[in-house]
């Protein structure tokens, strides 16, 4: 394992954004990870973990011990799949089905690895990933300290988790409880309306495939047009709050589902931004995507300035017409102010 400096950062972030890091190296084992952590001490910066770059914003060069995960290995037993955290999400999904375990099918074709999914503690089309975890091995990098973590103990919330606000913490593998039992899940009307049109039965097969259908169509591939999948979270607010807004505006999506608190709801962030009239707005190389309102695209010039201009003229204008403000969804390093 071998430890470069100022190391250029461009291809290893989907929004292909300019920035170096201090210190940069590769792990593929556990161990490595270990030396990776004794280097950054004798250095003294923070380790930023880097699995796909598919979920993060790089605003400018980092003063940090960047470490590309490379760790891989994957085991199945009694529908219990352990992955490492440096394998490739969308594979894993693939496979359970292609085995017959069922559970995830519905955040198919979710770019990134293994390691940033419960970090997020990703979701799509009705299902989110704390549904099906069981656990997660992690290193504490500072202290060296590994330990198991149950669903509780992970705090899992809407694309949050308890490694997102602790990132000392390194998902090294992670365990999901899959099923035999086919039980597919189609409340999220785009499915449903796929499997119609198509004439499908639902199955989680057949859900698998309509949601990577589903993602191809309404996603641009951050291959070919770099971007960081959805940019800002789907704002929840008070059900007083959210009444008040579809009285003024009665086509406007409204979720009260799956939330123990009930005086919650969830608002479309795709659909305000939408309709404050953003889609295909630009601030020099940066753009709202003209096929998805929550997905913010370079053009491969853009400079963190552009996009931090970007992101403010959204959130401002999104917060003038309806009161909601929006919240950035990737992770933001090093922190910035959006709104400056």
């Amino acid at each position: 394992m071998k430890f470069q400096e100022n190391t250029p950062l461009g291809d290893k972030n989907s929004l292909r954004l300019a920035a170096n890091a201090r210190w940069f190296c590769r792990v593929s084992s556990v161990d490595d990870l270990f030396n990776a952590a004794s280097f950054a001490q004798e250095k003294s910066v923070p380790i930023i973990m880097l699995g796909s770059g598919t979920n993060i914003v790089l605003m400018s060069d980092l003063n940090a011990l960047v470490v590309e995960n490379g760790l891989l290995g994957k085991t199945v037993v009694d529908g219990l799949v352990t992955a490492a955290s440096g394998e490739n999400w969308h594979q894993l999904v693939s496979d359970s089905v292609a085995r017959g375990l069922y559970g995830v099918e519905n955040l198919a074709l979710i770019p990134g690895t293994v390691g940033a999914a419960p970090i997020q503690n990703i979701g799509a089309y009705g299902v989110e990933l704390s549904s099906c975890f069981e656990s997660l091995d992690a290193m504490h990098y500072p202290t060296f300290e590994c330990r198991q973590f149950s669903r509780e103990d992970c705090q899992f919330g809407y694309r949050e988790s308890l490694f997102k606000s602790d990132p000392e913490w390194i998902v090294t593998r992670v365990t999901l409880k899959l099923s035999a039992v086919d039980s597919p899940v189609v409340s999220y009307p785009a499915v449903k309306n796929y499997l119609e049109n198509q004439q499908l039965e639902a199955s989680g097969l057949s859900v698998f495939n309509a949601v990577t259908a589903i993602r191809k169509q309404k996603l641009p591939d951050p291959v070919v047009t770099p971007n960081a999948g959805s940019f800002f979270k789907n704002p929840i607010i008070s059900v007083e709050q959210a009444m008040n807004l579809k009285a003024q505006f009665p086509e406007m999506p409204l979720f009260r589902e799956g939330f123990e608190d009930e005086a919650l709801a969830k608002l479309s962030a795709a659909w305000l931004i939408d309709q404050a009239k953003l889609k295909g707005i630009t601030e020099g190389g940066f753009s709202v995507s003209g096929q998805h309102a929550l997905v913010i695209t370079n053009d491969r010039h853009g400079s963190a300035e552009d996009l931090a201009a970007l992101i403010a003229r959204i959130r401002t204008v999104v917060e003038e017409i309806y009161g909601v403000e929006l919240e950035i969804e990737p992770r933001i390093y090093p922190v910035i102010n959006s709104r400056s």
